[in-house]
């Protein structure tokens, strides 16, 4: 498994250095979550914390990969 993720993060990075920049792109994407327990609280404030650096890379990808 740890190959596979590999192979993704590498795939990523190649995708976001050569693939097409997009100069007004269509931001179609909204996350809703509602948190119940504590532990999701938790994991919330965890990813939170580098959401800056994930959000960018997660809408280049999702765009590029429709082209």
């Amino acid at each position: 498994m740890s190959r596979n993720i590999k192979t993704q993060k590498e795939n990523v990075y190649k995708i976001i250095k050569e693939g097409a920049i997009i100069s007004n792109p269509a931001n179609k994407t909204t996350f809703t979550f509602i948190p119940v327990s504590p532990q999701e609280f938790s994991y919330i404030a965890e990813s939170n914390k580098d959401l800056e650096d994930y959000v960018p890379i997660v809408l280049t990808i999702n765009e590029r990969l429709k082209k």
